[in-house]
């Protein structure tokens, strides 16, 4: 009796302590489980991080591509304009001044009111390109 006893006593033993370590390895499966959900939702955010970054980056190499086309056209597109308008209005000039030689009143040719149309056109052009400045320089 007394063997069955500790043989009794020993297997509950075994038991609890099997019971114990499969305990301990449901504990781990579930941090397991845990640690691989948060992997998951990190690796999404990871995913938009970059998504955000080739945007700025995108946007970026618009904004040089802008900014160097800039540079580059704004003094040369400013001083033709500059010159042809002036050049317009010598014509201009010269034209009025044959037209009253000849006694012909100048505002009665349409080419003359049209001329005068589009310098003033060139020179608000002129007014916006000297308002209008980047803010940073590439």
């Amino acid at each position: 009796m007394k063997t069955q006893k500790t043989v009794m006593s020993k297997i509950a033993q075994i038991s609890k302590e099997e019971l114990s370590s499969e305990k301990v390895e449901l504990a781990l499966v579930d941090d397991i489980k845990s640690r691989m959900k948060q992997i998951s939702q990190l690796e999404k955010i990871a995913e938009e991080v970059v998504k955000a970054a080739n945007n700025v980056n995108s946007a970026l190499r618009k904004v040089a591509d802008d900014a160097k086309y800039y540079n580059k056209y704004k003094k040369s597109v400013f001083s033709d304009l500059r010159s042809a308008s002036n050049e317009l209005y010598k014509d201009i000039q010269k034209v009025e001044a044959n037209a009253k030689e000849l006694g012909i009143k100048a505002n009665s040719i349409p080419e003359i009111d049209l001329a005068n149309k589009t310098r003033e056109n060139a020179n608000d052009t002129l007014s916006l390109l000297n308002r209008v400045n980047l803010e940073f320089d590439i």
